[in-house]
C-alpha cells in the first residue's frame, strides 16, 4: 500500500473517533444546562448560545498559531496537541456544578483543540494534489460517520447513565484516537529553510497569503458563512424538538438521532461532493451546495413534529457535508505545501468566528423573534453566501 494511502486511512480512523466524541455531547448540552440549574426558558436559550459559541472565541485567536507551529515543528504534534487536549476538555466537563463552570471549561477546549484543521493540514501535506478531492473527502466523510455514531451513543448514554457519563465516553474516544496517530501514523516532516515562505512560522504570513489570492479568500469567507450557519443551527436544534414535543422522555436521545441523520448524510456526501468537485469543478459544485442547503432550512423551520425536521435536518446534512469538503479542497490546492499548515489555521481561524457568531446571534433571534425565524434567518446566510459566489465566479472563472 502507498505511503500515503496507509496515512489516510489511519487518520481516517482518527478522525471518526475524535469526531464521535464531539458528536456524543453536542446534542445536549442546551439540555445539560437546564440539569445545572437554569430554568428560565429565556435564560437557557442565551447560555445555550453562550455556552455552544464558547470553545470558538479562543480558537479564532490560537488556530493561526497552532497552524503556524505546525509549519515549524511539524503537522503530526499538532494533531496529537488537538486530541489529547479534547481528552482532558472531556474530563472537565463532567466535573462541571454550574453552568459558568461549563462555559469556562468549554473556553479551555477551544484553547487546546482544534482537531478538524490539524487533520485536514496533515492530511494535505502526504496527498497527491490530483487525489486532494478525494482524500480531503474521505477525511471528512469520518467527521460524519463519527457525526452519524456520536450523536446517538452520547444522547443514549445520557438517557440512561446521565450527562456525566457521555463526558468519559467521549474523553476516551478522543484518547483513543489520540493514541492511534502518535503509534502509527508517519510524518516525513523537514523544516523549511530560511528562504522559505513559511520558515518564520509565523501566522500573518498565511494571513497574507489568503488576502493575496481571491479564490482562497472566496473559499475562507464561504467556510466562514457555512461554520457560522450550522454552528447557529446546532444550539438550537434540541430546543426546537423540546418545542416541537414538550414533556418528551428521551429528548436526548431524539436530539441525537436528529445529528445522527445530519451526520450520515453529511458522510456520504462528502465523498460524493469531492469526486464531483474534483471532475466539475470545487467552485460549482459548492456553489449547488450552498444553494440547496438553504432551500433545505425553510422546511425545517416549518416541521410539526420531530420527525419531519429529522427528515428535513438529515436531507440539509447531504449538501452542507459537499460545502465543506469542496472548501477544503480549494484551499488545499491553491496553497504550497510549505505554509499549508498557515493557511488552514487561517481556516480554522475563520471558521471558528463563524462558529462564535452563530450561536449567540441566532440563540437572540430566538428569544425575540421566535426559534422558527433562526432557520428562516440561516436559510438567508446560506442563500446570499451561493449568490455571491455564483457572481464571483462568472467574474473570475475558475476550474479548481
Amino acid at each position: 500500500m502507498d505511503h500515503w494511502r496507509h496515512n489516510l486511512y489511519l487518520m481516517w480512523i482518527s478522525q471518526m473517533l475524535a469526531t464521535c466524541a464531539f458528536g456524543a455531547i453536542t446534542p445536549f448540552i442546551p439540555i445539560y444546562i437546564q440539569d445545572l440549574g437554569l430554568t428560565d426558558p429565556r435564560a437557557i436559550k442565551l447560555w445555550a448560545g453562550l455556552v455552544g459559541a464558547a470553545p470558538a472565541l479562543p480558537m479564532v485567536f490560537m488556530a493561526p498559531i497552532w497552524g503556524a507551529l505546525s509549519d515549524r515543528i511539524g503537522r503530526k504534534p499538532m494533531v496529537l496537541r488537538s486530541m489529547f487536549g479534547g481528552a482532558v476538555s472531556m474530563a472537565l466537563f463532567a466535573l462541571a456544578r454550574s453552568v459558568e463552570q461549563l462555559l469556562f471549561f468549554r473556553i479551555i477546549q477551544g484553547m487546546v483543540t482544534g482537531v478538524v484543521a490539524a487533520s485536514f493540514t496533515l492530511v494535505a501535506t502526504f496527498t497527491p494534489e490530483k487525489r486532494f478531492g478525494f482524500s480531503l473527502g474521505l477525511v471528512l466523510s469520518a467527521t460524519y460517520v463519527g457525526g452519524t455514531i456520536g450523536p446517538f451513543l452520547g444522547g443514549f448514554i445520557a438517557d440512561l447513565f446521565g450527562f456525566r457519563a457521555s463526558f468519559l465516553l467521549a474523553g476516551f474516544f478522543l484518547f483513543s484516537g489520540g493514541t492511534g496517530v502518535l503509534f502509527m501514523v508517519q510524518e516525513d516532516f523537514t523544516p523549511p529553510g530560511p528562504n522559505n515562505p513559511g520558515s518564520s512560522g509565523h501566522f500573518l504570513s498565511g494571513i497574507r497569503i489568503v488576502r493575496s489570492d481571491v479564490i482562497l479568500l472566496s473559499a475562507v469567507l464561504m467556510l466562514f458563512f457555512s461554520r457560522f450557519s450550522r454552528a447557529g443551527i446546532i444550539p438550537m436544534a434540541p430546543l426546537f424538538i423540546q418545542y416541537l414535543a414538550p414533556g418528551e422522555q428521551y429528548l436526548s436521545t431524539i436530539s441525537g438521532l436528529t445529528f445522527s441523520a445530519f451526520g450520515a448524510a453529511s458522510a456520504l456526501s462528502s465523498i460524493i461532493m469531492g469526486r464531483l468537485g474534483d471532475r466539475f469543478g470545487h467552485m460549482y459544485i459548492l456553489i449547488i451546495c450552498l444553494i440547496a442547503s438553504s432551500l433545505l432550512h425553510i422546511p425545517q423551520a416549518l416541521s410539526s413534529s420531530p420527525w419531519q425536521f429529522i427528515i428535513f435536518h438529515g436531507a440539509t446534512g447531504f449538501f452542507m457535508g459537499g460545502i465543506f469538503t469542496n472548501v477544503f479542497s480549494i484551499i488545499g490546492q491553491k496553497t504550497p505545501v510549505e505554509i499549508r499548515g498557515s493557511v488552514y489555521g487561517v481556516s480554522a481561524s475563520a471558521s471558528a468566528i463563524g462558529r462564535t457568531l452563530g450561536p449567540l446571534l441566532c440563540s437572540r433571534i430566538a428569544v425575540y423573534a421566535g426559534i422558527r425565524n433562526v432557520f428562516f434567518f440561516v436559510a438567508s446566510t446560506l442563500a446570499f453566501s451561493g449568490l455571491g459566489l455564483f457572481l464571483f465566479q462568472r467574474k473570475h472563472p475558475s476550474r479548481i
